[in-house]
């Protein structure tokens, strides 16, 4: 049970590490009523692209912080979809893309958002089996499912550029340490798009190994 846990910490701990694009700590983003400003720099330099669940962090003003969704892009402004509260820049501030906020794990509490991305993750492992006198293999299948609502027509693009970054993420050989738990990735890929109930969803899937000692107690 322990082992498992590990396992499971160690995948889910990767994929919130998922970055699709960031400004870097910087003094001279300011917040304004439609979103993020900045003197220097680029938001489409650094890869920001509208349908983004950014994450915003340092501002003094609360309501300037946590997550909004990227509507418009340019250099110079990030428009998000939810209005700011005006603040200049001076902060030591970053703005992030990432996963979508709302996040399905399982065991957790989770409402269903019905206008917004979201994304549900699930460890699927398979039988372990001895690999040696004193050891055993551990593997399986750590799959994540992104939604979006497929009204508005951006769904599609979201889903393709979020597939596309968790694919990248989650590369082959990657050695993920949590606990008594050393996964190493073995392969990544991404399903077909499929559209249900006027949702969208896409699959990704990663699969893992993690070889650890047989114990007796």
């Amino acid at each position: 049970m322990g082992i498992e846990a590990d396992i499971r910490a160690a995948l889910e701990t990767h994929l919130l590490a998922l970055v699709l694009a960031t400004t870097g700590t910087r003094d001279d983003i300011a917040a304004a009523a439609d979103g993020y400003e900045r003197a220097g720099g680029s938001f489409l330099a650094d890869g920001f692209a509208v349908g983004d669940t950014v994450a915003a962090a340092g501002f003094a003003e609360a309501a300037n912080n946590g997550h909004t969704i990227v509507v418009a892009v340019s250099d110079s402004l990030l428009a998000v979809d939810r209005p700011l509260s005006p603040e200049a820049a001076g902060a030591d501030v970053a703005v992030t893309a990432g996963l979508p906020e709302a996040r399905r794990f399982e065991g957790q509490p989770f409402v269903r958002p019905q206008r917004q991305p979201w994304v549900s993750v699930a460890l699927q492992p398979r039988p372990a089996a001895p690999v040696s006198l004193d050891s055993l293999r551990r593997q399986g299948r750590f799959a994540v499912q992104a939604f979006q609502p497929a009204a508005g027509g951006a769904g599609l693009a979201r889903l393709e550029r979020l597939a596309g970054a968790l694919v990248a993420h989650f590369r082959p050989g990657t050695l993920l340490a949590r606990g008594a738990a050393r996964v190493r990735l073995r392969a990544a890929w991404r399903g077909a798009v499929e559209e249900a109930g006027g949702t969208l969803r896409l699959p990704v899937a990663a699969e893992y190994l993690c070889d650890s000692a047989i114990t007796t107690e």
